[in-house]
């Protein structure tokens, strides 16, 4: 059972940026158990003024799916094979330079552009595919 002392609302923002109609969101929490109860617009945010679309309402849901992926896995002949983060990234960018090597920087493209941090890891491995560049 939640105890009402462990309840607090905590003024946030749509974790879809750059959400078009820039919501505020209100996250009910309970702090004892670090776990998200309630998603709901922020009625004093200056610009959304309680608007919140479905996906920033909802989309919080997907941390308690018991289905969630909470650690990288390499796919091998039997399956899937747990490996540590470190082991994943090291794998991630041997295999995107592998790439680059084999096919140019011109090769990688994005469809994620409106991320801020996107467009800079394109220049930075020599993309001109992102439409921010």
């Amino acid at each position: 059972m939640i105890n009402d002392e462990n309840i607090q609302k905590i003024s946030t923002i749509c974790p879809w940026w750059p959400c078009p109609s820039y919501d505020g969101l209100v996250a009910t929490v309970d702090v004892k158990n670090n776990k998200i109860i309630k998603m709901e617009g922020d009625k004093d945010h200056p610009q959304s003024k309680g608007y919140a679309c479905p996906k920033g309402l909802n989309d919080w849901r997907v941390i308690y799916h018991p289905d969630r992926f909470t650690k990288p896995l390499l796919r091998i002949s039997t399956g899937f094979n747990e490996i540590s983060w470190e082991e994943a990234i090291e794998i991630a960018a041997d295999r995107l330079g592998e790439v680059i090597n084999k096919h140019s920087p011109k090769s990688i493209c994005t469809t994620m552009a409106e991320w801020p941090s996107v467009p800079l890891f394109m220049r930075s491995i020599g993309s001109p595919n992102s439409t921010q560049n």
